[in-house]
């Protein structure tokens, strides 16, 4: 199945393993993403330790032919035979383009795995009964970019609230099904974007009482509240949050079709403590 399409409200999602971008699309994304992605350095294939290769660029203006070609390539080129598989999703409002994320499989096309697991992450899986490597039948959210609402809302508000709708892991999840994977590792690299991540998972574990959906002793059953893996504060090394767990709210309201999906985790809290234990 090539093409999954849901709509949330004013914002609609479409998945894909072969459609690109528009030159429309991509230019508007880039105008709005270049700051971030070249000149802070959050896309790592721009950073100085990646001269001399493909996709690297020393200046703004060659970076956005450079981005573009890595996004074609990852879609249908060289990029895309390194793994089992690569989706590109879109978010449009409307017909404007507010967002795009790539994904691609955590095991690469020679069978070995994109990265390492965390050790507490093995803890959390073994801890509960959990065997077989738990990389197998997962996706990498990997690149992003995206722009504020026609309203103005910024994107880091917006995506909070797209994320975490069933709408939107029924057109991930759909395409991924397709495909035979069933979970989604969210892979960071940038500072800001793991910041901010770290930032959302302590608020919510502070929060021991109150009731709110993801608070202290239910934490995990929001995606807000997923542990940050291998957090490092610096702006290449690549930090985790786990994508839909079948305890999260969301989760019950996925069509039957669906399921079982997405981490086969019932809590992220084990004696006590949340993970990372460290």
């Amino acid at each position: 199945m090539d093409f999954m399409e849901t709509t949330s409200g004013v914002l609609t999602t479409t998945v894909s393993t072969s459609t690109m971008l528009t030159d429309a699309e991509f230019d508007l994304l880039w105008e709005g993403n270049k700051k971030r992605l070249f000149t802070n350095g959050a896309w790592p294939g721009f950073q100085e330790t990646r001269s001399g290769e493909m996709f690297y660029a020393d200046n703004i203006d060659d970076a956005k032919i450079k981005y573009k070609e890595y996004l074609n390539s990852f879609l249908n080129g060289l990029v895309s035979n390194v793994y089992k598989q690569t989706w590109l999703a879109k978010v449009h409002e409307g017909s404007n383009i507010v967002g795009m994320w790539l994904y691609k499989t955590t095991v690469n096309a020679d069978d070995t795995f994109t990265w390492s697991i965390p050790a507490e992450l093995q803890q959390l899986w073994t801890d509960q009964g959990l065997s077989g490597d738990l990389r197998l039948k997962c996706v990498d959210n990997s690149d992003a970019m995206t722009l504020p609402l026609s309203d103005n809302t910024p994107s880091n508000l917006w995506y909070l609230n797209w994320y975490t709708n069933v709408e939107t892991f029924t057109a991930l999840h759909t395409a991924f099904k397709a495909e035979g994977y069933t979970k989604v590792m969210n892979l960071m690299s940038g500072s800001v974007q793991k910041n901010k991540a770290q930032e959302w998972y302590n608020t919510m574990k502070s929060w021991e009482t109150g009731g709110i959906p993801g608070d202290g002793p239910t934490a995990g059953r929001n995606t807000l509240a997923n542990p940050v893996w291998n957090y490092v504060d610096d702006n290449s090394t690549c930090a985790m949050t786990l994508g839909l767990c079948q305890f999260h709210n969301a989760y019950t309201d996925l069509d039957s079709s669906l399921k079982p999906c997405g981490w086969p985790f019932t809590t992220v809290k084990i004696g006590g403590e949340y993970p990372p234990y460290s």
